[in-house]
């Protein structure tokens, strides 16, 4: 791995939970690739045997079966939206419906949905 926080004995510094998960994540595809027993995976990589099955537990605890975990993303209010060739539709926790088709107008979209909100 290159750059970022020293993480040669296994222990990621000063970064967040996210980035040791990805990091610990990187590592378990490279080894599965490399045909290595775990032990001699972590020798050669410097890795510690218990961080590598604390890891390999905790990154299997949180998967789903079919091996998508979710990331928790930050967007940006102010980025352009990407309508699809047919209708978007928003069902709001109070029963409304709304159906948008294309070439809405994004203004006019958002009034209306701060209109729904505040009933």
């Amino acid at each position: 791995m290159t750059g970022g926080a020293d993480m040669s004995d296994g222990k990621p510094r000063g970064i967040r939970s996210v980035q040791k998960s990805r990091y610990w994540q990187e590592h378990l595809e490279r080894w599965r690739q490399s045909g290595l027993s775990q032990a001699e995976y972590c020798r050669q990589n410097g890795l510690k045997l218990r961080r590598w099955n604390y890891w390999k537990k905790n990154l299997a605890r949180n998967r789903i079966d079919s091996g998508v975990c979710f990331v928790p993303v930050k967007i940006s209010s102010n980025l352009p939206v990407s309508v699809p060739r047919s209708h978007l539709s928003l069902l709001t926790s109070n029963g409304y419906k709304v159906q948008v088709g294309i070439g809405f107008d994004p203004t006019t979209l958002k009034q209306l949905i701060l209109t729904v909100q505040s009933l």
